[in-house]
C-alpha cells in the first residue's frame, strides 16, 4: 500500500486555485471549510485568508506572480470577506464601545483591516472604518469627534512603522484614554512591536484579538483610567 500523500495547507490550496483563475473552486473550498468548522469565520480568516494573502504578497515580492494575479487574488478575497464577515456580527454582544479602524499612513493593503473590523464588531464594538489613505491629522480629529474607545491600526509594510507610531501618538494626544490595537506583517518581525509603535496590544492572529478584547477594554489606558469613566446615559 502506497503512503497517503500529504495534503497542502488549505491556504495554499486556496492560493493555487486562484492562481489558476479557479474562482469557483476557491469559493467552494471556503464554503467547505465553514461547513466543517460550523461557520467559524474567525478561523477562516486566521487559517486560510490571512496566510493566503501573506503568501500572495511573498510570491509577488519574489516576482513569482504578476501584479495582475496579486490583485485578482486580493479582490476575490475581498468579496469573500464581505460575504462571510457579517456572520461574525449578525448577533453581536451588546454594543458597549466605539472603535475607529484604519491603515497606517501610505498603506494600500486594507483586507487585514476589514477582517479585524469584523472581529471588533463581533465583540460588541461600533466600528467606524476609515480604510486606507486617511491623513493622520484627520484620524486624530475623527477619534476625538466620535469619542473613540479603541483605535485599530493595520501596518502591512515595515517601512510604514514610523508613520504608524506618529499616527498613534497624534491620536492619543487628542484622546488620551484611547486603547490602541495593531497588527499586520509590518510589525511581525519587530522584537517588541507594541512598544515600538506605542500600541497597547499587537497581534497577527485575529482569534487572539477576539479572545483578548474583553480584557483589554477593562484595562486602564495611558493617560486616564478606563474604569473611572462616568457611566454613559442609557
Amino acid at each position: 500500500m502506497s503512503p497517503v500523500e500529504a495534503q497542502p495547507p488549505l491556504h495554499l490550496s486556496y492560493f493555487d486555485r486562484l492562481l489558476q483563475l479557479d474562482r469557483h473552486g476557491a469559493i467552494k473550498l471556503v464554503e467547505r471549510f465553514l461547513l466543517d468548522r460550523e461557520g467559524d469565520v474567525a478561523a477562516l480568516y486566521a487559517e486560510v485568508l490571512v496566510p493566503a494573502l501573506v503568501h500572495t504578497g511573498q510570491q509577488w515580492q519574489e516576482d513569482r506572480i504578476s501584479v495582475a494575479h496579486e490583485h485578482y487574488i486580493s479582490e476575490v478575497t475581498r468579496d469573500l470577506i464581505l460575504r462571510h464577515g457579517p456572520r461574525l456580527w449578525a448577533s453581536p454582544e451588546a454594543v458597549h464601545s466605539t472603535a475607529v479602524a484604519c491603515c497606517a499612513p501610505n498603506e494600500r493593503h486594507v483586507l487585514g483591516l476589514l477582517m479585524a473590523a469584523d472581529i471588533l464588531r463581533a465583540a460588541g464594538l461600533d466600528v467606524h472604518l476609515l480604510g486606507e489613505g486617511a491623513p493622520p491629522e484627520s484620524v486624530g480629529d475623527f477619534v476625538a469627534e466620535v469619542d473613540a474607545d479603541v483605535l485599530a491600526l493595520s501596518v502591512s509594510l515595515p517601512e510604514h512603522v514610523d508613520d504608524a507610531s506618529a499616527l498613534i501618538e497624534g491620536a492619543r494626544a487628542r484622546r488620551p484614554s484611547l486603547l490602541v490595537v495593531a497588527g499586520g506583517r509590518g510589525l511581525a518581525e519587530l522584537p517588541d512591536p507594541a512598544a515600538r509603535v506605542g500600541a497597547d496590544y499587537v497581534t497577527n492572529d485575529l482569534r487572539d484579538l477576539h479572545r483578548e478584547l474583553p480584557r483589554l477594554l477593562k484595562r486602564p489606558s495611558p493617560g486616564s483610567s478606563r474604569r473611572d469613566r462616568p457611566p454613559q446615559p442609557s
